[in-house]
């Protein structure tokens, strides 16, 4: 049987603020929490549960924790106790544009504990982590990396001043491994959310003005890969 691939080529990357979460009602679809209407797709995207019903939730995965992601297609409809932020919709939140590749790190620490009665290295293994980085094009009207790190101050042709300071709020990140959504494809993401720790900035001649950035999950936040099979 062949074994399905990924093709690397397919990604996109979604960097977004938090939102006030949309609060379930047993009858409201996640399109119109969303302002659209049913059916609507306005609702499609990435979620974080931030409450759970007591019993009965749609929130009905093996043990769900608050903090976990889940995409959902517009159609479901939460309970009344479920509580989820939207940290990514695919159809009225455009895609980072300057953002050109990212790269995400996994690794474990490996803890040494040998003593001197063991006759050979004994290690174990510490908690997993997660770290990447990005790599884009520096865009005019997109300081949402700099901005971590300067005040951005925007001068309209008018002479008009617009200060932006400096913030150190998370971001929410949904980078796409796979974002074919023809049916019978599997459409792959890592979200979750971060804090942008270092970054740079720079030109050279004759080539595109690029910067990169390295990131991290945000203090109790965790990285999630979310496979989504399309009907």
């Amino acid at each position: 049987m062949a074994k399905t691939r990924l093709i690397g080529n397919d990604g996109a990357i979604y960097l977004s603020a938090i939102a006030a979460a949309y609060v379930g009602d047993a009858t409201k679809t996640f399109d119109v929490l969303a302002g659209g209407a049913i059916g609507s797709k306005e609702g499609q995207g990435f979620y974080q549960v931030t409450a759970i019903k007591a019993a009965g939730s749609y929130i009905d995965w093996t043990s769900p924790e608050v903090g976990d992601y889940f995409y959902n297609d517009g159609t479901g409809v939460m309970e009344v106790g479920d509580t989820a932020i939207p940290i990514a919709l695919i159809t009225s939140q455009d895609e980072d544009t300057s953002v050109k590749s990212f790269e995400i790190s996994l690794s474990k620490d490996k803890i040494d504990v040998t003593t001197l009665s063991d006759d050979q290295k004994t290690y174990r293994m510490g908690k997993a982590d997660a770290s990447g980085t990005m790599n884009a094009i520096t865009v005019v009207s997109n300081n949402t990396i700099q901005n971590r790190f300067m005040d951005i101050m925007d001068v309209s042709s008018a002479g008009a001043f617009t200060m932006t300071r400096l913030t150190d709020d998370a971001l929410y990140f949904v980078g796409f491994l796979n974002d074919e959504q023809t049916s019978g494809d599997t459409l792959v993401a890592v979200v979750g959310k971060i804090e942008i720790e270092s970054g740079s900035l720079g030109a050279s001649d004759g080539s595109a003005q690029e910067f990169s950035s390295s990131f991290a999950p945000a203090s109790g936040d965790r990285l999630q890969l979310i496979n989504i099979d399309i009907a």
